[in-house]
């Protein structure tokens, strides 16, 4: 049976594939190999960036999303 995931997993799971901060308006509107993004994706990563789950950044008139992984000693790692 295939899972089903999330929004959220979806949105981190694009972060980490993506291996390079993305712009909000790539998570809107876009099938991925895990499943649909919506036109809500980017309210729900506003969340889990407000949640520490993911980090933004706004540079001129787009907000940018990433992840980051902590280490085993705590660090955190851009992927």
């Amino acid at each position: 049976m295939m899972k089903i995931y999330t929004q959220a997993e979806i949105i981190k799971n694009v972060l980490i594939k993506s291996g390079e901060p993305l712009p909000s308006w790539a998570l809107q509107k876009v099938q991925t190999e895990w499943g649909w993004l919506g036109t809500s994706a980017d309210r729900t990563a506003r969340k889990m960036a407000e949640a520490g789950e993911i980090e933004r950044k706004r540079v001129g008139k787009y907000v940018y999303y990433w992840y980051l992984e902590k280490n085993t000693d705590g660090q955190l790692r851009f992927f």
